[in-house]
This record gives structure tokens, sequence and C-alpha cells, in this order.
């Protein structure tokens, strides 16, 4: 393939399945991609739960041992650690005249950037790197209102959508048209941490008839006051709590909900809502910064203006009525849009555009 003749591709991030979520899930599709298996890309590990430092120091061994003339290294980012950490990486790269580039996957970045000292310190990783990938359109219009000097460097990449997810989005799911005595099972899955909306998800329960059933997937530190707020409002028949999901399960879980629930304002994108979408299932959420690049309004569910328990109960009884179609356009709209070998190679098109 020409574009190995033109770079030798290295993603660096934390391990790939192995954690909760966020780049570990998100890389996935990608990691699947014929066309990474093709240029043979090389994955450098920055960052796991055991032997932190040893990996670290190993990735900045690696780096500066590779005295490849083409070489080209995408660092994915996550919090403010993780950014630390891969521009202290980009440094050493930079050092043997590789050319860097940065991935921005963490929705804490909106506080990065709002916060005048913190803003001015990503302002020096941006200048160090040699093009900067963001997740939607309105991160691109956020990145470019404060960093004007990203302007021609800067590239909106979706998540893809892994292997598992595209079997999924191109099955047909034979819905369950008996009406009577039927639950419907209303699935919101994330981390349990403020402003996800889960708050909102168990009081609108109360709007709805018994038929519907709240599934919570997820742990954080919010599980306490979430089980107290299903408590106060005597909903203990109606909500249950998985705890955390691995990625294996999920397919279980998707595959046995009617609805997909998130309202949150807390979201760099949503995985979640492009694996409900892969399921069929129609999503509810908040027409909230990123999320409407991501699930489209009226197509593939209904997002909300107003995150009251009220107006997102009518939502939910309005997306379980139309779940045949809004189901049917998720899957084609993710196969369209995430195919993971469509974005990859899209990515790779721009690394080559710049690099030359």
């Amino acid at each position: 393939m020409y574009m190995s003749k033109v770079f030798r591709l290295n993603i660096v991030s934390t391990k790939v399945k192995t954690g909760r979520g966020g780049i570990s899930t998100a890389l996935i599709g990608y990691m699947e991609s014929k066309w990474l298996a093709e240029i043979k890309a090389r994955h450098l590990v920055s960052h796991d739960c055991e032997s932190k430092l040893i990996i670290f120091v190993k990735a900045i061994f690696s780096i500066f041992s590779d005295k490849e003339d083409n070489s080209v290294y995408w660092f994915h980012c996550a919090q403010w650690l993780s950014i630390f950490r891969k521009f202290i990486l980009a440094v050493f790269a930079k050092l043997r005249n590789h050319k860097v580039y940065f991935h921005f996957h963490s929705y804490n970045t909106v506080d990065y950037i709002e916060c005048p000292v913190r803003s001015r310190l990503l302002s020096g990783v941006l200048r160090l790197s040699d093009g900067v990938i963001v997740l939607t359109p309105w991160w691109e219009k956020l990145f470019l209102d404060r960093y004007s000097f990203l302007r021609g460097k800067i590239f909106v990449s979706p998540n893809p959508i892994d292997q598992i997810l595209e079997r999924a989005a191109k099955e047909r799911k034979v819905l369950d048209t008996k009406r009577d005595n039927r639950v419907i099972r209303i699935l919101a899955m994330s981390r349990l941490v403020d402003n996800k909306g889960f708050e909102v998800v168990i009081q609108a329960l109360c709007h709805l008839p018994h038929c519907f059933k709240l599934t919570i997937a997820g742990d954080g530190p919010c599980m306490t006051r979430l089980k107290e707020l299903v408590s106060r409002n005597g909903l203990h028949d109606r909500v249950e709590f998985l705890g955390w999901v691995n990625y294996s399960e999920k397919q279980t879980l998707l595959r046995s909900s009617d609805i997909f629930c998130l309202p949150s304002k807390y979201d760099s994108f949503g995985m979640g809502f492009i694996e409900a979408m892969s399921y069929s299932l129609p999503v509810v959420a908040l027409a909230h910064q990123s999320t409407p690049d991501v699930v489209p309004n009226g197509v593939a569910g209904i997002l909300v203006n107003e995150g009251t328990p009220e107006v997102l109960a009518r939502a939910i009884v309005s997306s379980y009525e139309r779940r045949s179609e809004f189901g049917k356009a998720g899957r084609e709209y993710v196969l369209d849009k995430f195919n993971p070998d469509d974005v990859t190679y899209r990515v790779l098109n721009f690394l080559k555009r710049e690099i030359i």
C-alpha cells in the first residue's frame, strides 16, 4: 500500500479492551480495520492499570530508539494526566524529528479550554503537534474558536464501530409486537458520575406506565445517591443496578433492551449511543453539545432540549412507539457514518496529506 511507504504509523494509547470505556473502547474499531493491518501499524501502550511507571518508561525508550525517517506518532489523549503523559512522549518523538498528532477523547477538555491556566498549557501541547484530531464538528468549532492557529491542522474523526457492532447493525432485530403486559426495558449505561443524567431517567419512571422498567449499567461515585433516589421514589421493583458490564457482556444486555436513554451533559462523543443504534435501540438523549453530531434527531431517536422528567418520559414513549422506524434508521446510520474501514482510511489520508 502506498501509505505504508509514506509513513510508519505508531498508535500511542492505553490498552485496548481492558479499560472501562473511553479510549479503551473507542479505539477497537480503528485497531480492527483492514487499513491498520495493511500498513502494519504499531500499537505502543503508554498506560495500564498495572506497572504504570514501567510501561511509561518503556514507551519513552521505544520512541527515542525509533530511528525510522518516516515515523508518525498518533497520541490518544484522555484527561489531564493522560495529556501530560502524551506530551512528554511527544517531546521525545520530536527530538527524533518524528511527526506527532494528538487525538482528544475526554469531555474534560472543555474545562481545560475554558480555564485560563490550563488553556495556555494546552496551547503548548497543540503547538507541538503537526495536527490535531477531534471527535465531532462541535469539538472542531470549540478548538478553533480558542486556538485559531489550528486552522488547516485539525481533522474530525468520529469513533468507529468495531466488528461486533458492525455485525449487530447488519442484523434485523425482531420486535416483540405484543403490547399487553409486556415489560419495556429502558437501558442507561455509562459511568455513574455527575451530569450523566441518571437522576432524570429515574424520575422519568414516575411519569411512565408500570410496564416501563429501567436497567442502569455502570459503576462510579454516584451509585449510592442513585440508589437512594430509587428508594425515595418507591421504584425498587422497576430499577435494576447491574454494576459495570464488561465489553463481552454488553451484547446480551443491548439485545434484551428496548430503548437507550442517557440525557448526558458530560459526553465527548458517547460510544453508548452508537452501541445502542447498532442494536436497533431508539436513543433518547439531550440535544447538548456534541450529541447531535452522533445521534440524528428524529431519525434514530429523539433529542430533547429540556432535560426534565416529564419531557424525557414523553420522548421515551414516543421513541418506543416508533422503535421499528428508529431501529432500522439507526443501524443504517452507524454503518454509513461510523464504518471502521472508512473512518480509518480518512484519518490515514489526513496524516498522509499533512506529511506530504
